[in-house]
């Protein structure tokens, strides 16, 4: 069953195999067969890469997005929708309003100097204290997966391949092995550094400047100098 790849098309397409509970993809941009199997190509990693999924069993659901430079509406027929807009009074009680801007979520890509913090750094304190490093040099602390997953660091702090792929002018990476979708979120960075106690670990083949030491000794001396100097 094949649904066009726009706001009704893919609800459809994904309460309909809620309801039969039956294989899915949505926004897929090909539907082939190979071998006489069923192959949906897809966009994954936030549209870094290209994946074909190989449908394992029938039926499936799939919203289909066009070829590039098309339109939806140029293949389906979408039906006109209808926007109403409901004006509710302030209520008596109400006697003052106040806006409050919410945390930059470009915060990251916006900082010159980015520390992240990789399951290496250890415990809540350690990450707080690598907060204040962050604090310190004038940049921002993110995070690998495994660190948001551990909810150690907030979602928006999250970097990576999948997440906010960086190109600071420093960054220093805590704790981290280096794993590849981290990797793709630092490698552009002018100057790569990197502080693992593993002197085999991925990331040594990866940065600028490598150290090989306990991460929060490190970013311990590291606040020293800092607060020593400013």
């Amino acid at each position: 069953m094949i649904f066009p790849s726009d706001v009704r098309g893919n609800e459809l397409a994904a309460r309909v195999c809620a309801e039969i509970g039956c294989e899915g993809m949505l926004g897929a941009r090909e539907l082939f067969l190979s071998e006489g199997k069923i192959c949906v190509k897809n966009p994954v990693y936030s549209h870094y890469l290209q994946a074909t999924f190989l449908a394992q069993s029938l039926p499936l659901v799939v919203s289909l997005t066009p070829a590039d430079g098309a339109k939806t509406s140029e293949f389906f027929e979408n039906p006109e929708l209808t926007q109403f807009e409901a004006k509710a009074s302030i209520p008596a009680w109400l006697t003052n309003i106040e806006f409050e801007s919410l945390e930059d979520d470009d915060l990251l890509k916006r900082s010159s100097v980015v520390l992240a913090a990789g399951r290496g750094v250890g415990n809540a304190e350690n990450f707080s204290k690598l907060s204040e490093l962050a604090r310190l040099m004038g940049g921002v602390l993110g995070g690998t997966r495994p660190t948001v997953c551990d909810g150690k660091m907030p979602p928006d702090r999250m970097i990576g391949m999948s997440a906010s792929v960086l190109s600071p002018d420093c960054c220093i990476v805590f704790g981290a092995s280096g794993a590849a979708p981290f990797l793709a979120g630092v490698e552009r960075s002018k100057l790569l550094v990197a502080v693992n106690r593993d002197p085999n670990a991925l990331i040594f083949d990866n940065c600028d400047v490598g150290i090989i030491a306990d991460c929060n000794e490190f970013a311990e001396a590291l606040s020293e100098q800092y607060k020593k100097h400013n």
